[in-house]
C-alpha cells in the first residue's frame, strides 16, 4: 500500500511532535512543517550555544565563528600635509564554515587634508564608515547603514544614524571633533595641537530577528555565546578610526575611518 504524502513530502498520518517539544529532548525525524513551526517560536536550536570569539589587537576588530574569521582594520591617521588625504581601513574575511552563507565588506572612508580659505587654513574632516570626507572640506563624512547594521544596533538598544554611528569628526581652525563610534575618523586641527581622536573599534552581532549585542573595543578580548532563537547569526567587525592631525604650519588633516567586514551564518 502506498502512503499518502503531504506536499512537503512528509507522510500523512505520521506521528506529530508537539511544537512545544525541543529537538534536543525529542530526537528523530522531523516533519518540515514542524521544523518551521519550531523556528517561528524560537524552539529550534539553530545556532544557539555556538560561540563567537573576538579581540581588538592593534585596533583591528577580529571575530571568529565556525572557522570563519572577519577583520575590520583601522583607518590611517590624518596627514600634516596640505590637501593630502588619509586612507581608510580595509577588511579581510577568511571563509571556512559550512554555515557561512554571505560575506561582504567595505573600506573606511578617507579623511580630508587641510583646507585653505580666505587666508586661513582649517583642519580637514574625518572619514566616515563607508564615506569619504571630500578633499578641501572641513565636515566629517557621515556613517553608512552597511548590510542592515543600523537595524541590529536598534535591536541592541542604540539609536543609529549618519551622525551617531561611524561619522567622521569635523575639522576646524583651532578645534576638532572626535570621530563617532564605531570607526569614524577624527577631525583635523590647524595648529600644532593634536586633532580629534578616531572612533573606537567595535563588533556588532545579531542572533535571529530579536537579539543583538554590541561589543566595544574597551571590553578587550573575549567570547560570546549565541542565545536561544539564533536561527541565523550576522557579524559586523569595524576597525578603529584614525586620529585627526594637528599641523605645525597649519596643515592638520582628518583621520580615515575603519573598514567593515560582514558575514551571515545559517
Amino acid at each position: 500500500m502506498t502512503s499518502l504524502r503531504r506536499p512537503n513530502g512528509s507522510i500523512i498520518g505520521a506521528s506529530v511532535i508537539p511544537i512545544s517539544a525541543s529537538p534536543s529532548t525529542a530526537p528523530g525525524l522531523w516533519d518540515k512543517n514542524e521544523h518551521y513551526s519550531l523556528v517561528g517560536i524560537g524552539y529550534w536550536p539553530g545556532l544557539a550555544g555556538s560561540i563567537v570569539t573576538y579581540n581588538f589587537t592593534s585596533n583591528i576588530a577580529t571575530a571568529t565563528f565556525f572557522d570563519t574569521t572577519l577583520q575590520g582594520r583601522f583607518g590611517a591617521a590624518g596627514s600634516g600635509s596640505l590637501r593630502t588625504v588619509s586612507i581608510g581601513g580595509t577588511y579581510t574575511i577568511t571563509a571556512g564554515s559550512q554555515h557561512l552563507t554571505t560575506t561582504s565588506g567595505v573600506n573606511g572612508g578617507n579623511g580630508s587634508g587641510t583646507v585653505s580659505s580666505g587666508g586661513y587654513t582649517y583642519g580637514g574632516g574625518g572619514g566616515g564608515i563607508g564615506g569619504n570626507s571630500a578633499i578641501g572640506t572641513t565636515g566629517g563624512a557621515t556613517g553608512y547603514d552597511f548590510n542592515g547594521v543600523w537595524n541590529a544596533l536598534t535591536i541592541a538598544g542604540y539609536s543609529p544614524s549618519g551622525s551617531s554611528f561611524g561619522k567622521g569628526g569635523n575639522g576646524s581652525l583651532q578645534a576638532s571633533e572626535n570621530g563617532a563610534v564605531f570607526g569614524g575618523g577624527g577631525g583635523g586641527r590647524s595648529d600644532s595641537y593634536g586633532g580629534g581622536a578616531g572612533g573606537r573599534a567595535g563588533i556588532v552581532i545579531q542572533c535571529g530577528d530579536l537579539y543583538a549585542t554590541v561589543i566595544d573595543s574597551l571590553s578587550g578580548s573575549g567570547s560570546f555565546t549565541c542565545p536561544s532563537g539564533s536561527t541565523y547569526v550576522k557579524i559586523w567587525c569595524i576597525g578603529k578610526g584614525g586620529n585627526g592631525s594637528g599641523g605645525i604650519y597649519g596643515h592638520g588633516g582628518g583621520g580615515a575611518a575603519g573598514g567593515i567586514a560582514y558575514a551571515r551564518f545559517d
